[in-house]
């Protein structure tokens, strides 16, 4: 069961502009279902001392409004839905890091849950993220995120790009790396360990912290059994644009922790035919974890190698025109 510690789920809602119309919605059903769920098995007292859960919209006026936001998710309009309270917060010119740091200091809660606005909690999500803060060393909780291999396009960019396939396992394990769109932090370790400025990426936030918390020996762990169904970029557009973006986001990476060397073109040119080498083996050696048939491996190693291309192009193009680069792919 749940923890006796208030719980503030906070969503961004940048990536809601850059994904499916659908997805967003399906987030939200999914979250009000799963609240409702564990206030209804908790009942009494303590459920009503635990509920409604506190949901901050966080948000880019400059980019979305709130009536656009409920038209897009009808369970996200400010209110209450079921045993969620959801509030909207306009945070102008923010991006997605910087909108997960403002929404943690209006939040309530002992517990600090970031949800991505395009990701799909599976059963259960909830509760087990939750419950493992009934364990006082857990003071940091990651979750699963991976691609629902539901088309050849996202088979490919299940096997190939960040989001691994689901581990077969389901336990809870110490970890070194997490994803922001499905983490959960106790509020004193996240006021003290914030999402570090990113100095012109769109990513990498996530990594840097999780670096720095295992440095500095603050618990990580990944709970196998919260599981969230992440988009693979949408359309050819999306695809463009997050593969030039993390191109760009590699090389402000290497320049900031980097040696000269991995921060070289030279080393670039290494990165890109290293990515080809693993699309090669990951597609042949786990297309089954991918459901990928045999004859649709050509096109799957078709994709993925292109995705890395774009990606090489994005770092040259960083090393050409790197102030470009920065206000460009904002993804």
């Amino acid at each position: 069961m749940i923890p006796a510690c208030q719980l503030s789920i906070i969503v961004e809602w940048s990536n809601a502009l850059l994904t499916e119309a659908d997805r967003p919605a399906r987030m939200m059903e999914s979250l009000v279902a799963q609240a409702s769920k564990l206030e209804t098995a908790m009942g009494g007292q303590e459920g009503n001392a635990m509920f409604p859960v506190e949901v901050l919209i966080c948000y880019d006026g400059n980019q979305v409004d709130s009536e656009k936001i409920s038209a897009m998710a009808p369970l996200a309009a400010p209110g209450s839905h079921g045993a969620l309270q959801v509030t909207h917060c306009d945070f102008p010119g923010a991006e997605y890091y910087e909108l997960k740091n403002l929404g943690a200091k209006r939040a309530v809660g002992e517990l600090f849950l970031f949800l991505d606005s395009d990701v799909v909690p599976q059963e259960n999500w909830l509760e087990n993220l939750w419950a493992a803060f009934n364990d006082p060393g857990h003071q940091v909780m990651a979750g699963i995120s991976s691609i629902e291999p539901v088309s050849l396009y996202a088979k490919a960019m299940a096997l190939n790009w960040v989001f691994n396939t689901p581990p077969p396992w389901q336990d809870i394990r110490p970890g070194t790396h997490f994803w922001a769109n499905n983490v959960c932090f106790r509020r004193e370790v996240f006021e003290t360990y914030p999402f570090p400025t990113m100095n012109g990426a769109s990513r990498g936030a996530c990594r840097e912290l999780a670096e720095t918390l295992v440095k500095d020996r603050i618990p990580l762990h990944i709970n196998g059994a919260a599981r969230v169904s992440h988009p693979a970029p949408a359309g050819l557009g999306g695809f463009f644009e997050r593969a030039m973006a993390q191109g760009r986001d590699r090389v402000l990476w290497h320049q900031r922790f980097s040696s000269w060397w991995m921060q070289s073109i030279p080393a670039g040119f290494l990165r890109y035919i290293k990515h080809l080498g693993s699309v090669a083996w990951s597609t042949l050696l786990r297309h089954r974890q991918a459901s990928v048939r045999i004859w649709e491996i050509p096109a799957i190693l078709v994709i993925a190698a292109s995705y890395y291309t774009v990606f090489f192009a994005g770092e040259m193009f960083t090393h050409v025109s790197p102030q470009f680069m920065k206000k460009k792919f904002r993804v």
